[in-house]
């Protein structure tokens, strides 16, 4: 951004007229270039030091042959990421009416329009998400009802409750997935559910009383394999 904004102002130095300004092209290329060369150089540069999550005290759930049992909680995005995204929306969605009411070109409209619509609707489907597990397995869906991720008893080889970093592990909030992390529901720090697949994937689910709904999750995988 600071190669595009430097590049554009000096390319616009002494002229008269807007009109007269070159393409920015060029300013374009030199901006991606340096972002690629600087990415590139950070990740060579930067130590080794593999991310290793840390286990929350485990509990022990016992359940009879026939008991069920349902563990059910809610998790949002941090205050933090809610007040950005918000704030996101509403400045684009007042650029939105004010390039209305300027009477801008059609297609510019039709592009801010679907830009705000998209960020609207990342917004209502990654803010918060219900999980639950039960005899069925873990499922976790948005407040809205998509996206919804669900893992089948049949599916799960092992259960943890991890502290989680979403920084370290997978580079930020939301709907993450990182190499060797797998995907995540990650809205928050601190404890969640992670679940490694039989096919080696694993996902993970930051939500409070992690403990709980990881025993009762093993609980239910352990005695669907006895039967």
């Amino acid at each position: 951004m600071a190669v595009l904004s430097t590049g554009t102002v000096l390319g616009q130095v002494g002229l008269g007229s807007a009109q007269d300004a070159p393409s920015i092209a060029l300013p374009v290329l030199v901006a991606l270039a340096a972002a690629i060369v600087a990415g590139v150089a950070g990740w060579m540069l930067q130590p080794h030091q593999p991310y290793r999550p840390t286990l929350v005290a485990g509990k022990d759930v016992h359940l009879a042959a026939g008991e069920r049992a349902v563990w059910l909680q809610r998790v949002q995005l941090a205050r933090g990421g809610a007040i950005t995204l918000g704030v996101a929306l509403v400045l684009l969605l007042a650029t939105t009416l004010v390039t209305g009411f300027a009477g801008a070109p059609a297609g510019v409209l039709a592009i801010t329009i679907a830009v705000t619509l998209v960020l609207a609707l990342l917004v209502a489907t990654t803010v918060a998400f219900h999980v639950r597990v039960d005899e069925t397995g873990l499922t976790v869906n948005s407040v809205v009802g998509i996206p919804r991720v669900h893992v089948p008893l049949s599916d799960i080889d092992r259960v943890e409750a991890v502290q989680v970093n979403p920084m370290g592990e997978f580079g930020g909030w939301g709907l993450r997935w990182a190499p060797g992390g797998g995907f995540g529901v990650v809205l928050r720090s601190g404890p969640g559910i992670r679940v490694r697949r039989t096919g080696g994937k694993v996902f993970t689910v930051t939500v409070d009383d992690a403990a709980t709904g990881a025993a009762l999750l093993e609980a239910l995988r352990v005695r669907a394999l006895a039967r």
